[in-house]
């Protein structure tokens, strides 16, 4: 690129173009517009009115044809690449006299469809005798006539699912909500970084793609990442298994959407899964019939609180189940423990309810231990204290059974309920 130019890649770099460097970006939400300008009093202005591919019919019309119509009086030259430039000057009588240059590109892509570009630069009268006139119309005039388009498998390649939080996404970007915090979209990397963008339905338009084609290929290619990015498998606690994914990528919690998930982590942690997803580069998975006691619950609490408070692309606190049938919220960490949601993503109220679900008719000791855990996990001390000790009665030589009651009295303020049980624990190994 020449020496104090900016390059311009539209709607994700369908069409390539450059401008002068000390030109601003902006966009008329009016006419639906991009526009480019300097910041300055009385400045011309250029206006990006469309760049897009469309259905073509060469029976019905030729390419040159439809450029005679866009050039007017204006002239037709033919580039390098085959397409062709339509260049033409208008005058416009309002209150103040203006004066539009315009470049029209017209290029066929295949028998079904051609490229359409259409860009114009408005001056006033006065604008005209401005010292720097000259050099931007001839810039201008010069790079405009450059421009390059992109082949539609470049725009293929590039795109990915990206997880983001809700309230960063807009109505105009192409996405999918699967919890409360989290929305799925649609991005597109930008070549040589680990940044990316994200892929309004204009940008689809533009290039002639369903939403529904644009998540296919989406897809493909986090299939592509997942198979490219090393898995560490550690031991997280008796014997319970956690997947980290060794890259640091924007595109790392998202890499749970790849459609080959499943065969990728079955073999090393099981199938279906948990994950934690506390911020975009950040994703570990642990077994999906695993429930951490209290302790443990704390502890993870404590990862993701400070992952997602502490990191620049923050995303959830929630705790997703992943299995053959999707992906959705199961579950809230919080600074005081976790809550648990039902499948809609709704907080459940009634504890009572999931823990008869959970284990309906508790005959042995480790089924009122599994109670326990579960009634610990959700801040109820005294009801796990009671399956904790119901535990103890049926089977009394369990020194978990005791450590796990020790932790409940200990947050009661019961501190010499608590030295009981822990001792003992200690007394039977």
């Amino acid at each position: 690129m020449a020496e104090g130019l900016q390059t311009i890649h539209y709607h994700q770099g369908l069409m390539t173009f450059s401008i002068p460097d000390d030109w601003m970006y902006g966009f008329d939400a009016e006419r639906n517009e991009a526009v480019f300008y300097q910041e300055r009093e009385g400045a011309g202005v250029l206006r990006l009115h469309y760049a897009r591919i469309v259905p073509f019919n060469p029976a019905e019309k030729s390419v040159e044809e439809l450029a005679a119509e866009f050039a007017e009086a204006g002239e037709i030259s033919k580039r390098e690449d085959g397409s062709l430039m339509c260049t033409r000057t208008e005058q416009i009588d309002a209150n103040e006299p203006l004066l539009v240059f315009h470049w029209h590109n017209i290029s066929q892509v295949d028998d079904n469809y051609v490229r359409m570009a259409h860009l114009s630069y408005t001056a006033s009268f006065d604008e005209l005798n401005h010292h720097e006139f000259p050099y931007q119309l001839e810039t201008l005039s010069k790079e405009l006539t450059l421009l390059t388009w992109s082949d539609p498998s470049d725009f293929y390649d590039n795109l990915r699912t990206v997880l983001s939080p809700v309230q960063t996404l807009n109505d105009s970007i192409v996405q999918y909500g699967i919890s409360e915090q989290v929305s799925m979209a649609i991005a597109c990397a930008v070549q040589g970084s680990d940044f990316m963008d994200f892929v309004p339905y204009a940008d689809l338009e533009a290039w002639c793609i369903p939403p529904d084609e644009a998540w296919r290929r989406a897809f493909e290619n986090m299939d592509r990442l997942l198979a490219e990015t090393p898995v560490t498998v550690e031991e997280l606690v008796d014997g319970v298994p956690m997947a980290f994914f060794e890259t640091s990528a924007v595109w790392q919690a998202a890499l749970i959407t790849a459609p080959s998930l499943r065969t990728y982590v079955e073999n090393s942690i099981g199938w279906p899964v948990q994950a934690l997803l506390p911020c975009q580069d950040f994703l570990h998975l642990i077994p999906a019939g695993w429930a951490p006691d209290y302790e443990q619950t704390q502890a993870l609490s404590a990862l993701v609180i400070d992952e997602y408070m502490n990191s620049p692309c923050a995303l959830s606190t929630e705790l997703f189940a992943i299995d053959d049938q999707g992906i959705h919220a199961s579950g809230r960490f919080q600074a005081d423990g976790f809550v648990v949601l039902e499948p809609n993503g709704a907080q459940l109220d009634d504890i009572e309810q999931i823990v008869q679900s959970a284990y309906p008719n508790p005959i042995h000791a480790h089924d009122f231990y599994n109670r326990g855990v579960f009634y610990s996990t959700m801040l109820q001390h005294e009801r796990a204290i009671e399956n904790f000790t119901r535990a103890i009665e049926l089977e009394p030589g369990v020194a978990d059974y005791y450590r796990s009651r020790a932790v409940e009295y200990e947050l009661m303020g019961d501190n010499d309920r608590a030295n009981q049980d822990s001792r003992y624990a200690s007394s039977l190994g």
